[in-house]
């Protein structure tokens, strides 16, 4: 963020809240993938394996679930800027 430091420009930040239903699925995939590797050290390979590919799935589904918010409010912002700033209509992303 050093590079609009001071430059007086607008931000806007678009996220997930903390209750968001996605957060849940992120973090759950996230333990499930730590523990796979607690798992891999007791020398149950397989069950680790089977552990990262739940994990990975379920942090797949909720970053997905993220940002299809994420765009969703994006699209939701745009008009209200360009009112705010028209001179935005003109700007290619």
């Amino acid at each position: 963020m050093r590079w609009i430091h001071n430059t007086k420009k607008h931000v806007a930040l678009v996220d997930i809240t903390r209750e968001h239903p996605a957060l849940e699925k992120i973090n759950e995939g996230f333990y499930k993938i730590h523990n796979a590797f607690i798992t891999a050290l007791k020398s149950n390979f397989s069950e680790a394996i089977s552990e990262v590919r739940e994990g990975v799935a379920l942090e797949t589904v909720g970053n997905v679930e993220r940002e299809e918010h994420i765009i969703e409010g994006i699209r939701q912002l745009i008009p209200k800027l360009t009112e705010r700033f028209p001179n935005l209509k003109e700007k290619r992303i």
